[in-house]
């Protein structure tokens, strides 16, 4: 499970990564923080929510 929060003020570019700064779970450390690239360790469907 990973439960992230991005800066309000964070603009984004076509494929850009959204850079998640505060990490509130990040259950089997699939989040990179540094980077922003969620690495699934299992195949398998995710599912994404974000809100604005």
């Amino acid at each position: 499970m990973l439960r992230a929060r991005a800066p309000s003020n964070q603009s984004l570019k076509t494929n850009d990564y959204v850079l998640f700064k505060n990490v509130l779970i990040n259950d089997g450390d699939a989040y990179t923080i540094e980077s922003g690239r969620f690495a699934s360790p299992l195949d398998g469907t995710y599912s994404f929510i974000l809100q604005y």
